[in-house]
């Protein structure tokens, strides 16, 4: 990260919203993306900017550019620190947020809206308070609880309103909500590695075994000739950009800002996430919410804003139960 200048330093606070920003506006970017690829396709006649390509090229974007920018990090003295169980919850954890929750993520914007993807991954917020009283029986405030189920009541809504009052999970609906649950389990698997192994080491080892992972499992599933259009320069021109802007530079602003930040300003921040992802599907891809958007979405801010007073009321700041969760790295 570039220092600023001499007496002039930017609050962590900035360094958050920059983050949260980046991270709304990513699933409209990867949308926008792949419409550009099927406007310029390549020569066997498919569209290089693949969900698949353009997130295994980001992630190898990603490894190569933490990996050259901080090799100290995969020194083996280093690496030798820590237990064998930290690290197999590491691999675990990292294989879910760099592999799972991105292939679901890609899998669901090619089934439904942005927009639906974005409301629909605030049911994150009941499935932290439960698995951190699962895992480390963690109890959670009355007004967090509420908030929590008016948030899952809103996505109810939405699928409520949408279907003429039946409660019908559409393909990407049911893919958005494993994605979200493999970040949030891959956070309350890294909790207390992360108090101890550096979030850079983290990252490198997420993005390579997310590409490598990844990789297998496309070959497997689909085969090589999936990966055809790889090497498209018209591809890597565009995966420079996301790589370096939106995969990079949305983890590296995150962890620049967790480091000194306050749970309540990241609270704040991440809870702005849902609206700013909805106004980047309008102002990008042209999305225009729908009334079943708009009714479960408000809904949806209602319980965001009570766990919001809730994290800011909190005695004890926890920036890590919701750090994978405001940005994937997707």
């Amino acid at each position: 990260m570039p220092s600023a200048p001499s007496g002039f330093r930017i609050p962590s606070s900035a360094w958050i919203w920059i983050a949260i920003l980046i991270s709304a506006a990513s699933n409209s970017i990867v949308a926008k993306l792949h419409d550009l690829g099927a406007c310029h396709l390549a020569p066997d006649g498919k569209n290089p900017i693949s969900f698949c390509n353009i997130f295994f090229t980001g992630s190898v974007v990603a490894f190569f550019t933490l990996f050259l920018t901080h090799p100290k990090e995969v020194r083996p003295t280093n690496l030798r620190g820590y237990s064998t169980q930290e690290w197999w919850l590491t691999l675990i954890s990292a294989a879910l947020a760099g592999a799972i929750a991105p292939i679901m993520f890609f899998k669901a914007l090619a089934e439904t809206t942005v927009t639906n993807v974005v409301l629909i991954q605030t049911i994150e917020i009941p499935m932290v308070l439960a698995l951190a009283w699962l895992f480390r029986r963690e109890r959670s405030s009355p007004t967090a609880i509420a908030g929590a189920m008016i948030a899952l009541t809103g996505v109810a809504l939405t699928a409520l309103i949408g279907h003429e009052g039946q409660i019908h999970l559409m393909r990407g609906d049911i893919f958005t909500m494993v994605g979200t649950f493999s970040g949030v389990l891959a956070t309350q698997l890294s909790r207390g590695v992360l108090q101890r192994m550096s979030p850079i080491l983290y990252g490198i080892i997420r993005n390579s075994l997310g590409s490598v992972l990844f990789a297998l499992i496309v070959l497997r599933v689909y085969g090589p000739s999936h990966f055809g259009e790889v090497f498209t320069p018209y591809l890597w021109k565009w995966t420079l950009v996301y790589g370096s802007i939106v995969v990079v530079g949305g983890q590296l602003t995150w962890l620049r800002g967790v480091r000194d930040a306050h749970a309540s300003d990241i609270a704040l921040a991440v809870a702005f996430g849902p609206v700013a992802g909805v106004l980047f599907a309008y102002l990008i891809l042209g999305e225009k919410p729908t009334l079943a958007q708009y009714v479960g979405g408000a809904v949806i801010m209602c319980g965001v804003a009570l766990h919001l007073i809730s994290e800011r009321k909190s005695a004890i700041p926890s920036p890590e139960s919701i750090s994978n969760s405001a940005f994937r790295g997707v």
